[in-house]
């Protein structure tokens, strides 16, 4: 497609899934990195903001705007990420808002499904259109999960220190970036990412770490978000996949044990969000209860 649209120079760039061998420059790989991050932290500002908001469509207005200007910034090779990360929170925390909370609502699942509006049928405008606040979980989990799962491989198979080292520099440095930048967005303070580790510790008490894949991220990750103040959770996949069907399977036995209700979706092209509307009304009668008591 690409050759057929007079772009037949323009490398392709497929990477595996160890962010490490991505066959590219250390440069490259930095700049991506950051820019996943920002993107990340650009939409959960929007998402901080949108169900509050006093006049409809100022979050994703300031979404657009801001995500240009970045896109500028990497384009021309001078990004000055904590000046840009922090006049984006300023920018967003100027948005007039009304000062009710609404049902908070974390999101898990598959990594493309969850993160592509499309995919998801709008997802998360459904959970904010039934009175909702929603968190996702960021794309930047996966990337740090693949460098995770490099590190605890070379643990596990004893491999030469020299190796393990350079992970384990690679990784101290992801993780350091991911949450030096989180915090030039004071907007989003209260809503922080845990610490991968934290996030595979509670996930490997229902799935072992050798079954790889968004299942025991998505495990590990509902618990957090319930001890993080969530009301809900949503476990998106697509139809038919492995993970989805595995962490359906062990929500539906842990059951009531579960720290938090958890709404399993299965997308196939014909999304609804109906079943949401009872479960987010319950989320905000509990809610409200719990202001009461």
């Amino acid at each position: 497609m690409l050759d057929r649209s007079a772009y037949a120079q323009v490398p392709i760039l497929s990477p595996a899934q160890e962010f490490r061998s991505f066959d590219s420059d250390s440069t490259l790989r930095d700049r991506a990195w950051h820019a996943v991050l920002a993107s990340d932290i650009l939409f959960k500002l929007r998402c901080r903001v949108r169900p509050y908001e006093r006049t409809a469509g100022d979050a994703q207005a300031a979404l657009d705007t801001w995500s240009a200007r970045f896109e500028r910034a990497i384009e021309a090779g001078r990004v000055d990420w904590k000046r840009l990360v922090r006049a984006a929170s300023d920018e967003f925390a100027w948005i007039p808002r009304r000062p009710q909370a609404a049902p908070l609502v974390g999101i898990v699942g598959e990594i493309y499904l969850r993160s592509n509006a499309y995919a998801n049928g709008g997802l998360i405008e459904a959970i904010e259109q039934l009175g909702g606040e929603a968190w996702l979980t960021p794309v930047g989990e996966w990337v740090e999960y693949c460098t995770w799962v490099e590190r605890y491989r070379l643990r596990q198979e004893g491999a030469r220190f020299r190796d393990r080292l350079k992970v384990a520099l690679t990784w101290r440095y992801m993780t350091g970036q991911a949450h030096r930048m989180s915090r030039w967005a004071p907007l989003i303070g209260d809503r922080l990412e845990p610490a991968l580790d934290a996030v595979m510790a509670a996930g490997s008490r229902h799935l072992p770490p050798e079954c790889e894949g968004e299942a025991v991220l998505a495990l590990g990750r509902t618990a957090l978000f319930a001890e993080q103040g969530a009301d809900l959770v949503v476990n998106c996949s697509p139809f038919g996949c492995m993970q989805g069907n595995i962490t359906t399977a062990i929500f539906a036995h842990l059951g009531e044990a579960l720290p938090v209700p958890v709404v399993n979706l299965f997308y196939d092209g014909n999304e609804d969000h109906a079943s949401l509307a009872t479960f987010l009304h319950q989320a905000a009668r509990r809610r409200a209860e719990g202001r009461t008591s």
